[in-house]
């Protein structure tokens, strides 16, 4: 079982996620209009993202809020397809 509080997985999967989509630490604070100081300080672990921003960074990245916080959805049976809604 993994152990990592959701800040440690997205300090861990930010540099991944930044890599995979080709973009730099001044382009990610270039694009989200904000200071490098401040991206340098998420990238370094030395803060951590209001959800807003998380929101942001997702976007920019072209992924999911979930997928930076580390969060697996559990597996399931559900047949979607047949799901009623009444």
């Amino acid at each position: 079982m993994n152990n990592k509080t959701v800040k440690e997985k997205f300090w861990d999967i930010l540099p991944i996620k930044m890599q995979e989509a080709g973009i730099r630490p001044v382009d990610l604070a270039n694009a989200m209009d904000m200071n490098k100081a401040t991206i340098s300080n998420w990238m370094n672990r030395k803060a951590f993202p209001e959800m807003d921003n998380i929101q942001r960074i997702a976007d920019v990245l072209n992924c999911k809020t979930d997928d930076l916080l580390g969060r697996e959805l559990p597996e399931t049976d559900v047949n979607f397809d047949k799901l009623i809604v009444s």
